[in-house]
């Protein structure tokens, strides 16, 4: 647990030319950062086109040459566990972990899972093993806006070849129900998954544009619900979650302590509507196709590339990412096709409060805060 995000910060931070390999960037126009999605590490890079050769022979040093000694590590786990044990307070951060480890396991949930102790538990044999087995050899996409195909670029197929692992993820569990009370929380934290449609499913525009109604935007379905109506909240939403082994979709929300049942009333009653009519109104229809297009369109070649990165680390492409764009476009609401909506949670997930929120009787999970323990 966290040796990913143990390793972004090695990444970024600590290489054998230090502090130097960042003012060289500068000097050479070119900013640079790491990320970690579900299913990958991506290298983001962008600068002068006049310096594209040598940036790319720096980056290959930072790929090449991080610091995975054991007083180097040692350092930043503990840094880093002392920034989650902090952080591990708000409820909301504590929400985001019991949901991450009831819907993926520990095999995709690696940061948002793991507790402080966990963070201090990363050995430096760890990570040095993860950079030979994944990272020296987990190469699989570059993406590249520039006016030339410099011949550096062919020096990183060094970093790409055959993988072959396993991801045991919890994807057939029956429902869960968990509960933390917090008498000092100032509010409740919700989380509500729902099983979700994959990114290469024929029809997924239709999809994605029902998701954009329900809790997409200011004024989504939930939103109007919980907080014009109810006055519940200051923002819920509805947000897919997408990768290569599966795509859920989440309804998050922080509720008032004395109305978290309610909150929770109300989101499984505009599911049921939204499940039997997502768009009743044409109006509706064209004012959420509207906004979804306007969303994925992009404004600057380098927004074109950061979008494609993304697309191709969950296994989609830029082709298909153009058709979705173009299937979103032809649609029309009167005849847009019947959609097999979710009806029923999969995790439902309560931080905070010190009243019971979940039905009597439902379904109660096995896990609990304990550090180390995983959902079975």
């Amino acid at each position: 647990m966290g040796v990913r995000q143990l390793l972004l910060r090695l990444l970024a931070e600590e290489h054998p030319r230090g502090e130097k390999l960042h003012l060289y960037f500068k000097r050479l126009g070119w900013e640079w950062h790491w990320e970690a999605t579900y299913d990958a590490l991506l290298l983001h890079a962008e600068g002068l086109r006049e310096h594209l050769e040598e940036a790319l022979r720096l980056l290959e040093e930072v790929v090449a040459a991080p610091r995975v000694d054991e007083p180097t590590v040692v350092a930043h786990a503990r840094r880093l566990a002392e920034e989650r044990r902090r952080a591990w307070q708000n409820p909301a951060t504590r929400a985001d972990a019991y949901t991450a480890m009831h819907v993926w396991g520990y095999s995709y949930a690696v940061e948002e899972a793991a507790s402080p102790e966990a963070f201090a538990a990363v050995g430096w044999q760890a990570l040095r093993s993860y950079c030979e087995a994944f990272l020296w050899r987990g190469l699989r996409h570059v993406v590249l806006a520039s006016f030339s195909l410099p011949g550096s670029l062919l020096d990183w197929a060094r970093w790409a070849a055959d993988l072959s692992y396993d991801l045991p993820i919890p994807l057939s569990f029956s429902s869960v129900s968990y509960e933390e009370r917090d008498p000092q929380a100032p509010q409740v934290s919700l989380r509500v998954v729902y099983p979700w449609v994959r990114l290469r499913h024929a029809g997924y525009g239709a999809y994605a544009l029902a998701l954009q109604r329900l809790g997409g935007y200011f004024g989504a379905q939930l939103m109007r619900s919980l907080r014009e109506e109810a006055g519940l909240t200051y923002g819920v939403y509805a947000r897919a979650m997408h990768t290569q082994a599966g795509s859920f979709f989440a309804v998050s929300s922080e509720v008032a302590r004395d109305r978290a049942r309610e909150a929770m009333d109300r989101i499984a009653y505009e599911i049921k509507r939204w499940h039997s009519s997502p768009f009743p109104e044409e109006a509706v229809f064209e004012e959420v196709r509207n906004f979804l297009l306007l969303r994925m369109q992009v404004e600057s070649m380098s927004e074109w590339v950061d979008r494609m990165a993304y697309e191709l680390a969950r296994g989609s492409s830029a082709a298909q990412y153009v058709a979705r764009m173009e299937e979103v476009a032809s649609y029309r609401w009167e005849t847009l096709p019947s959609l097999d909506l979710p009806l029923l949670a999969q995790v439902q997930v309560a931080v905070g409060g010190e009243e019971p929120i979940f039905a009597e009787g439902a379904p109660q999970s096995s896990y609990s805060a304990i550090p180390g323990q995983q959902l079975r």
